[in-house]
């Protein structure tokens, strides 16, 4: 460093005050704790919006169902007491309280769809297991479905809402009624429950416990958000089957097109068969339904990694909510 020098010229010893206060066009050595505060996400610049504190991120999730299920819940009465048709209460019911919702949810939290619902490009592979088990699986879960409902009080109420329900919705009349059938059971449900469960729930939950948990507890919710006790175990596996699809693509397009798949056959191609022959065959079919699936599901693994979507840069955040990790917004 230059000495210091008076307007004479003469050199002048440095002060204790030039130590710390550096002369005009000295550069000026970061002090020792900034890396270790930018490290810690402790910037003076404010963090902005994106995925929320990794401990809150269940939280989150299980307020996010709740709303939806009171939403659903609250529409389909309204609409229902205005004396609209079920298939309309659900059209309305789907595209505010799941899609409407999930949009509005990405919105506040300042992600784009793309990032919080997974939309993205993925390999073949995935689109062809998403064919290929869905079959098995339809006979596995339906088996399952028809044994349970064999077992269930033929003077329930609940047993007669429901099949009161089905009887309406599965309702083919007219070839305008195949087109509403198609379109509310198979396009449109298969779009909002999937951006819902398999895109914006199942990325929150997968930020607090990590994947195998986000995937069970997503199948729960998306089980019971169906008010179904009669279904509920056989759209168990199928809950599991699309959050591991999201999970091993890194995509929620191929878990739409299971889904789709999946109520397209349920709607379409098992009411053609017929009333089965006896309890003991749908048990023999549904026994082998569910070994072919498990043999197709261990070749899928075999052949493919791991390639979640991407949960951001985690890094730690102290807030006035407490310690915490939240994802950065790439």
């Amino acid at each position: 460093m230059n000495p210091r020098r008076d307007n004479d010229g003469h050199s002048v010893e440095p002060t204790a005050r030039d130590a710390i206060e550096p002369t005009a066009g000295s550069e000026v050595e970061p002090a020792a704790g900034s890396d270790l505060e930018a490290a810690a996400g402790h910037s003076a610049k404010p963090a902005g919006r994106g995925w929320p504190a990794a401990w809150a991120c269940r939280r989150i999730a299980l307020v996010i169902f709740g709303l939806a299920l009171a939403l659903h819940l609250s529409i389909s009465v309204l609409a229902l007491s205005l004396g609209f048709g079920l298939r309309f209460t659900l059209i309305i019911s789907e595209l505010i309280s799941l899609l409407g919702l999930s949009l509005w949810v990405s919105f506040r939290l300042g992600l784009s769809p793309s990032e919080s619902l997974a939309l993205r490009r993925t390999d073949a592979v995935h689109w062809v297991m998403a064919l290929v088990a869905t079959l098995p699986l339809q006979v596995f879960g339906g088996a399952m479905q028809y044994l349970i409902l064999l077992s269930w009080p033929d003077d329930g109420a609940m047993r007669e809402i429901l099949e009161k329900s089905m009887q309406e919705l599965m309702r083919t009349d007219t070839l305008l009624d195949v087109a509403v059938l198609f379109f509310t059971g198979v396009l449109l449900a298969a779009v909002c429950e999937e951006v819902l469960f398999r895109g914006l729930l199942l990325q929150l939950l997968a930020r607090r416990g990590g994947w195998a948990s986000a995937i069970l507890l997503g199948a729960v919710l998306f089980s019971a958000f169906h008010l179904d006790p009669i279904g509920f175990l056989p759209r168990l596996p199928i809950g599991l089957f699309l959050g591991l699809l999201v999970w091993r693509s890194g995509s929620l397009y191929p878990a739409v097109l299971a889904h789709g798949t999946f109520n397209f056959v349920g709607l379409f191609v098992v009411p053609m068969a017929g009333e089965p022959a006896s309890s003991s065959s749908v048990a023999t079919a549904g026994l082998f339904a569910g070994l072919l699936f498990c043999a197709i599901l261990a070749m899928y693994l075999r052949v493919t990694e791991a390639n979640p979507p991407s949960l951001g840069e985690l890094r730690p955040q102290v807030g006035a909510g407490g310690p915490g990790i939240t994802a950065s917004k790439r």
